[in-house]
């Protein structure tokens, strides 16, 4: 395969094996230069992105050795991580891909109702590898940091597919059946019980059931459960679940 700088990986399966591949992006011979490890090209592309992002407010951190790039504004906090993602080949293969993620501050506390203590953090909005923005049917993108061109790609790539994620997943005001939320249905909900209260929030939840008979029979059933206490109000694994236990908690249905 020819050595590129950004490899599209499509499926989890393909994303998982990549881990261990030393295949994927091909080698760029670079004989001459000075061997730099995985690490330091990672936090090499880390300062080429924050240059990038300066002006939105973004400040780079080291998180263990790997770039955050973090922003915190009013409730929320955006967080974009640079790491490692398979083995690396000498002067050939660095491979890294990018994380984007979103919390918001008052999330928790509207979630303390039903939240488990075991559960992924409170506040905890909404996660996206940077593949999947630049295309809607990848399942993440690979950064060979070898290539010179992988950190502009990179930061083109934060800069106008990334930010404009993290700028819808924090604007719940501004959802609507045009610009709808980018999040998945249960944290919209909460996010808007948060922002926009109950009348917006039950609004939304009606919209959902109707636009789908089968989820629509299995959040009533739910919800009746619960109503008789026969089951209990806590956030689970499945959606149709969990949109019945937000209802049953804050009087949706």
């Amino acid at each position: 395969m020819s050595c590129l700088p950004i490899q599209l990986v499509s499926s989890e399966d393909a994303w998982n094996a990549a881990k261990y591949s030393r295949d994927l992006l091909g080698g760029l011979s670079l004989f001459g230069l000075a061997e730099l490890s995985t690490a330091r090209r990672m936090m090499d592309a880390g300062h080429y992105v924050a240059g990038a992002l300066h002006r939105d407010g973004y400040r780079l951190l080291r998180n263990g050795g790997a770039p955050l790039l973090q922003k915190s504004w009013d409730d929320w906090t955006a967080e974009i991580l640079i790491r490692q993602h398979g083995p690396s080949r000498r002067n050939t293969v660095s491979p890294a891909t990018v994380d984007l993620h979103v919390t918001n501050h008052r999330l928790a506390q509207t979630r303390s109702r039903y939240w488990r203590a075991s559960g992924r953090g409170a506040g905890h909005v909404g996660s996206i590898n940077l593949g999947t923005l630049i295309c809607s049917t990848a399942y993440g993108a690979i950064f060979n940091l070898t290539h010179p061109d992988s950190a502009p790609m990179m930061a083109m790539a934060v800069s106008e597919s990334g930010t404009l994620w993290i700028d819808r997943a924090s604007n719940p005001g501004t959802w609507d059946e045009h610009s709808p939320s980018p999040i998945d249905s249960q944290t919209t909900l909460e996010l808007l019980l948060t922002y926009q209260g109950w009348g917006c929030a039950g609004r939304f939840l009606q919209d959902v059931l109707q636009d789908d008979a089968a989820m629509s029979a299995a959040v009533q059933n739910y919800y009746q459960r619960i109503e008789r206490g026969q089951l209990a109000c806590l956030i689970s694994d499945g959606l149709p679940r969990n949109l019945a236990v937000v209802a049953s908690a804050y009087g949706l249905l």
